[in-house]
């Protein structure tokens, strides 16, 4: 069976749309459009600097996935299942 390919889009004008269905084992990307919180990003001598970091739970085990959704990651770490970065946050 093939691994699922999911992408979630959070869009500039406040809109969010899914792409696929997200599942375990499968592969989810964020995209997610800077323009939605310009103030953290500052230009420096000719060099962007900033970053948007998303944290995802998934359930019902309430693993959760954190990361930078500006910068591509390797291809392993799409994973849902994937465990670096995970971090347990209280309900």
């Amino acid at each position: 069976m093939a691994a699922s390919n999911a992408m979630i889009q959070f869009l500039a004008d406040w809109r969010q749309e899914q792409h696929g269905a997200i599942e375990r084992s499968g592969r989810l990307k964020i995209d997610y459009d800077k323009g939605r919180l310009p103030r953290c990003f500052a230009m420096w001598r000719g060099a962007e600097f900033g970053d948007i970091v998303a944290s995802i739970r998934f359930h019902p085990r309430g693993e959760v996935v954190s990361g930078s959704a500006q910068s591509d990651v390797p291809e392993l770490s799409h994973r849902v299942s994937r465990k670096a970065g995970r971090r347990h946050v209280p309900d």
